[in-house]
């Protein structure tokens, strides 16, 4: 397979998940911020990152107060994803613009998303400087997951799910399952 080389770049890199985190500080609204740049961390303890503009508002929220809820929005709420990652929550109230249902996360101060199907209530487990973004890790402490789109038996629907990532400057819906862990052994 022939190849060209390109500069260093991030806008060809495989798909990363779309999640709306919130953030609080401890005397603000509670905010929402778009990221694509996420991913498991360990496996134990449960850790996950999302890497956070320096400048950005949520950085700051998430800094002071350590905590956050990762949000995993529907394909269909790509608009919604776009635009809380377009205005600031410094000058914008995002759930009350967006008619978004905040509720009360079980061990976080930080409020879910309750259109999202999934959340993630996370504490602070490390902040790694890196340059233009800081990488927030954290651990989750708490899982939410529709009824409708989980059994103990199968897991995640995830078609019903019907999650997005962000591949080459766009959103796009996750397609079919194309193989399982494992398949290939030969035992």
């Amino acid at each position: 397979m022939e190849k060209i080389r390109l500069s260093p770049r991030l806008g060809l890199y495989y798909g990363c998940p779309v999640i709306l985190v919130t953030c609080q500080g401890p005397s603000t609204k509670p905010n929402i911020i778009t990221v694509a740049a996420a991913g498991v961390m360990c496996a134990n303890p449960p850790l996950v990152g999302v890497g956070v503009s320096c400048e950005s508002y949520s950085h700051e929220l998430m800094e002071t107060s350590g905590e956050w809820v990762l949000n995993l929005p529907f394909a269909h709420q790509a608009e919604l994803a776009d635009y809380c990652g377009s205005v600031s929550g410094r000058t914008v109230d995002k759930f009350e613009s967006r008619g978004l249902t905040a509720v009360e996360s079980e061990m976080v101060s930080v409020p879910r998303i309750a259109e999202c199907p999934v959340n993630f209530e996370c504490a602070c487990f490390d902040i790694l400087r890196l340059g233009s973004h800081d990488w927030f890790v954290g651990e989750i402490v708490s899982v939410h997951v529709a009824q409708t789109l989980y059994d103990e038996s199968a897991g995640l629907n995830v078609h019903r799910a019907s999650p997005m990532v962000w591949l080459a400057g766009g959103y796009w819906r996750v397609g079919d399952m194309i193989g399982r862990r494992g398949m290939s052994s030969k035992g």
